[in-house]
């Protein structure tokens, strides 16, 4: 049987397809870079959490500090340095953390074989990223819980990217290097050794959600919608190991399956209880983050983060059998 559509349908046709798109809210959520540790993000964007949010999200790559300053002007909704964002808030500038992602540090530190305890580091050089960096801050804490004192007994020197210490490791430039996914991976694969995990020192904030208290207050709608597809990512990324790695293989570019299992476990291990940190880890980021700004103002907790949708969301999810 043929069917045959005549205008008056075709047009009703359209009409019900534009409108079913203009009910989709244009959303932007900018990241750094394609990395394991917003990968609950991206499954809540594949599996359809946004969509059934009304939300057509757009996810762009910037670098954390344009991300920031694209969010804080309005061009984009939300991004994904929690860690960058509390460094700017503690300053007085307009941003919350509403969502965390990881608690704790997806971070290795690299050594040369040869090296089998921190002992062995004494005199040795140590490569970080850049002053101030993630990499920097975790190498200075192994190194002094290790009963070592940065630049007196071991040599920080920075160095750049993972792929550019990797490539010092290899020409014997540095002796270690605190390495963060896949590349820790990549390194021990090359023959180097895994040290010790920096989560075994350090909380940290790792990936996450943050957006300013203007949008909070002007748009609070549009907020609790992507933080409750946010947490059902979040969720289906803990409970869906086989979904997620499929997931992970489009969004990292990796078709490794040894690897990227590898690397699911190993982040697994590291994610938040619904996106929200405990009280002493947020006073101790804003600490450090005081420290790291050469800020001293007075700073509340709730000045940087605000987890009620998260707490919201995440009681109801608790409840839906």
């Amino acid at each position: 049987m043929t069917v045959e559509l005549r205008p008056p349908f075709l047009c009703l046709l359209f009409l019900l397809l534009s409108s079913v798109c203009a009910g989709a809210e244009k959303v932007r959520f900018a990241i750094p870079s394609r990395s394991v540790s917003i990968m609950p993000i991206f499954v809540a964007f594949k599996e359809g959490f946004y969509r059934d949010e009304d939300m057509d999200v757009e996810i762009i790559n910037m670098s954390s500090q344009m991300a920031l300053q694209a969010t804080l002007a309005g061009s984009v909704d939300f991004s994904s340095s929690p860690g960058s964002a509390t460094n700017a808030a503690v300053r007085g500038i307009d941003f919350k953390t509403i969502f965390v992602v990881g608690q704790k540090p997806l971070h290795d530190l690299i050594t040369h074989p040869g090296i089998r305890s921190f002992g062995d580091l004494k005199g040795k050089i140590v490569g970080v990223d850049t002053f101030g960096s993630m990499s920097d801050f975790l190498t200075r804490g192994m190194l002094r819980k290790n009963g070592l004192e940065p630049d007196r007994d071991v040599a920080v020197r920075m160095v750049g990217t993972d792929n550019l210490r990797i490539a010092a490791l290899k020409n014997g430039i540095v002796s270690a290097s605190v390495m963060t996914l896949p590349y820790n991976f990549l390194a021990v694969k090359d023959g180097f050794r895994r040290l010790a995990y920096a989560g075994d020192y350090e909380e940290v904030i790792i990936g996450g959600v943050v957006t300013t208290g203007k949008l909070m207050k002007d748009d609070p709608g549009k907020v609790a919608r992507f933080v409750r597809a946010t947490l059902k990512g979040l969720n289906f990324y803990k409970a869906d190991k086989a979904k997620s790695l499929l997931h992970m293989t489009e969004f990292l570019k990796i078709q490794d399956n040894h690897f990227l299992e590898a690397s699911y476990d190993y982040h697994r291990a590291t994610l938040t209880d619904g996106g929200i940190i405990s009280s002493k880890l947020m006073e101790r980021v804003i600490d450090d983050a005081k420290r790291f700004t050469k800020t001293d103002r007075d700073v509340k907790k709730e000045d940087i983060f605000d987890f009620s949708l998260a707490e919201k969301f995440r009681a109801q999810s608790k409840r839906t059998p």
